[in-house]
């Protein structure tokens, strides 16, 4: 480990924590926990874009998901909506790895017909380009 040098930083992106050394590798990758990337995830999204808010009935971390390392190994983030099954419409958030997708967070807003179909595309939209990988 010495021939990458000293760690004199400790850093993250969305999706993991790193070390910096003095001759400037990035060593000790780690995911971040799924929580914590919502967290940041939430921020942005309310900051950036702050009038989805208004209609959204949630956007939580799907359950089971709370304790989870974020997958560093997935080839592809699938973010999409569909219409719910009694009203509005659901936006996921999933990660696509060796052929199983696995959903991580996912939107909802009560909002029927063109409003709910625009604020699903406008959510994805945003996501999208907070999540890029």
């Amino acid at each position: 480990m010495e021939e990458k040098g000293k760690v004199i930083e400790h850093k993250s992106d969305l999706y993991t924590t790193y070390d910096v050394t003095d001759k400037g590798y990035c060593i000790n990758e780690r995911p971040r926990p799924a929580l914590d990337v919502l967290v940041d995830v939430r921020k942005q999204l309310w900051e950036k874009y702050s009038g989805l808010k208004e209609n959204e009935e949630y956007f939580d971390i799907f359950p089971g998901q709370e304790g989870l390392p974020w997958p560093l190994d997935n080839r592809f983030l699938c973010i999409f909506y569909v219409r719910g099954g009694s009203e509005g419409y659901y936006v996921h958030v999933e990660t696509q790895h060796e052929g199983r997708n696995t959903i991580w967070f996912l939107g909802k807003t009560l909002r029927e017909g063109e409003a709910g179909m625009s604020w699903a595309e406008q959510m994805v939209c945003a996501l999208s380009r907070i999540m890029k990988p």
